[in-house]
């Protein structure tokens, strides 16, 4: 098992390489931080609560999902934010 410093280390990559991906490698790096930042918060949200799981899975699903979504909604826009979660943003899935 990795380290914390190591998860840390691997799961910015992760990101990194996902942001390349979807948003293209130009994407700023002060944009890219902001991501970490927020994917951070979501990660000490979802190891404190275990709400979703006491919901019934489609319920606990999209509030996860709304919550994921608002989280990174605050660093791009609406076509990014499509891209980065997969979604196609006319049918809104």
């Amino acid at each position: 098992m990795p380290g914390a410093d190591e998860d840390a280390f691997l799961r910015r990559q992760e990101l990194e390489i996902r942001i390349d991906r979807l948003l293209g490698i130009d994407f700023p790096a002060e944009r890219r931080e902001r991501l970490w930042q927020a994917q951070q918060r979501l990660e000490r949200k979802r190891l404190r609560s275990l709400w979703t799981a006491l919901l019934p899975r489609t319920l606990g699903t999209g509030i996860l999902a709304r919550y994921v979504g608002d989280a990174y909604a605050d660093v791009l826009d609406a076509e990014e934010l499509a891209a980065f979660l997969g979604m196609d943003e006319d049918s809104g899935t």
